[in-house]
């Protein structure tokens, strides 16, 4: 069974445009989280499976 899928986008504005559209879409999302190293958010496709889209922080 599959856990989760991530994937990465180009930067903290791409980020935040991917929580904007599914916020726009009324697609329940986390907040966005600081892993140190990069920032993310996650959300559960209709499976249950999360996706997590993920910005690393720049110079990382």
């Amino acid at each position: 069974m599959l856990d989760h899928f991530s994937l990465t986008v180009s930067d903290r504005a791409a980020l935040d445009g991917w929580a904007r559209r599914l916020d726009d879409l009324g697609v329940p999302r986390s907040p966005v989280r600081d892993a140190g190293y990069a920032e993310f958010i996650s959300v559960a496709d209709p499976d249950g499976i999360a996706w997590e889209l993920w910005a690393t922080k720049p110079g990382r």
